[in-house]
């Protein structure tokens, strides 16, 4: 499995990579900085699951503009989506219900986090 994690915060982007790791020793881990970079990488690389902070930078390179642009494409619209952020509202939570493929996990602390990237994967 072939897993892309964007997160402009490198501490929040290790603490995930290591909780995909433990959980899953197969997966091959890309990781990315910023929406811009991640949509680049997704033009050239396949694949199962995206995990993604909203919060990130400005707002042409942010979450908000990386999730949009994903679902306007009706390919990468299907990847499976895992949106990590610490601030999830319900308005977004909302906007984005209609899509099966994404789901939330809330940076609230470790152990949830790991709760649920475990559910988010399968395992």
């Amino acid at each position: 499995m072939k897993i892309l994690v964007i997160d402009d915060s490198q501490t929040a982007r290790f603490a995930i990579c290591n909780i995909i790791k433990r959980l899953c020793q197969e997966c091959e881990i890309v990781e990315s900085e910023n929406g811009k970079d991640a949509f680049s990488l997704l033009k050239t690389h396949s694949f199962n699951h995206i995990f993604t902070d909203l919060n990130m930078g400005d707002d042409a390179s942010g979450g908000f503009a990386f999730i949009h642009k994903l679902l306007g494409n009706k390919i990468l619209a299907k990847k499976k989506i895992t949106i990590i952020s610490s601030s999830i509202s319900i308005g977004i939570k909302k906007s984005l219900s209609k899509y099966d493929n994404i789901n939330f996990i809330e940076k609230q602390s470790p152990i949830e986090m790991e709760i649920g990237i475990k559910l988010a994967l399968g395992k």
